[in-house]
């Protein structure tokens, strides 16, 4: 997630329909600005790396209504290290025949991750965007 606009639909929709239902959100170690600013209850602005999921830099605005809808319906956060963004492009278009970016492509990362963790769940993981430059897309999945 970047700035929350999917997530905060999806997690109002979800508490509404399921309230039990846990909505997790995935963000890149060191791209990390709406999981900082939930944990501190407040917005903050750290300085981000560059990533792969580059479609989730910033987006985090002071006042943004979305941090107030994630601060009270999203119940988690999972941090996916840079290599996993890799791994979750290249299992999607391996395994899935889905061409994914980056920043999509995270949604999958917590469970490359540490898959026994999810063993025996039902896992709803929302992979959205095909915005990769062809050369990054080659590179990634040619190895």
């Amino acid at each position: 997630m970047g700035g929350g606009g999917l997530i905060s639909g999806i997690a109002v929709a979800m508490k509404a329909l399921s309230p039990s239902t846990s909505v997790v959100g995935v963000q890149v170690v060191g791209v990390s600005t709406m999981h900082d600013s939930w944990r501190a209850g407040r917005i903050v602005h750290p300085k981000e790396n560059r990533t792969l999921a580059d479609g989730i830099l910033g987006g985090l605005e002071d006042g943004a209504m979305t941090f107030d809808i994630i601060t009270d319906k999203v119940d988690d956060f999972h941090l996916v290290r840079e290599e996993t963004v890799k791994q979750a492009i290249h299992h999607l278009w391996k395994h899935e025949n889905e061409v994914a970016e980056g920043a999509g492509a995270i949604a999958i990362g917590p469970i490359l991750e540490d898959p026994d963790r999810f063993s025996g769940m039902s896992v709803v993981a929302v992979v959205s965007g095909g915005n990769i430059d062809t050369d990054v897309l080659e590179r990634i999945v040619g190895e």
